[in-house]
């Protein structure tokens, strides 16, 4: 748990001023976790404004991080404020759809 001194003088962790400025707004104790994830709900409107950072994915390692960043997109703008783990995120079908778009060709 962090306050929003101690987060500050983490410095800049995302390299946008928007989400390192919520990252460091709160005075109570939080998570970075939740900081971050705070930060980026304010940044970005929707999931689809996260899903347009992706880029092409070669290896099965890049394709795997590709989902985990999908899924963190999920739990920025789902209700469920119980899933908070991007490894427990359910795929959805737009999440597999982005996967295979932005995968190899062959």
């Amino acid at each position: 748990m962090l306050d929003g001194t101690e987060a500050r003088h983490l410095g800049s962790l995302s390299r946008d001023l928007v989400i390192d400025q919520e990252t460091v707004r709160e005075a109570h104790p939080y998570s970075l976790w939740d900081r971050v994830l705070g930060g980026v709900t304010q940044r970005y409107l929707c999931a689809d404004d996260l899903y347009m950072q992706q880029t092409q994915w070669k290896t099965i390692e890049q394709g795997i991080q590709g989902l985990r960043e999908m899924a963190v997109a999920e739990i920025v703008f789902s209700d469920d404020i119980n899933t908070r783990n991007p490894n427990l995120v359910p795929c959805t079908p737009v999440m597999w759809r982005k996967l295979v778009q932005l995968g190899p060709q062959e």
